[in-house]
């Protein structure tokens, strides 16, 4: 699991297990249109890429940052960008 970003939300157990609402699988069983939608691995190689190597997503943005926060961030990621080959 990449820290900061929830998986791709196809690959969440609800999705994978089909069941939402009662024994039956509704809404995933009760509409003739749901029942042949795939939801497997796969089907999405650039989300599951981006999160599986490439995205990061943080809380770093919120109301009461100062902007020397956000410059701190980008002093800090520019440093790793620098150095990625010696990491």
């Amino acid at each position: 699991m990449t820290a900061g970003y929830v998986e791709p939300i196809y690959l969440q157990p609800l999705y994978q297990q089909r069941l939402l609402y009662g024994k039956g699988g509704c809404p995933f069983t009760c509409s003739a249109n749901q029942s042949n939608v795939s939801y497997q691995k796969g089907i999405c190689p650039v989300t599951e890429r981006m999160y599986d190597q490439e995205l990061m997503l943080t809380n770093i943005c919120h109301a009461d940052i100062r902007h020397q926060d956000l410059q701190d961030a980008v002093t800090a990621i520019h440093k790793i960008l620098e150095h990625a080959r010696d990491l």
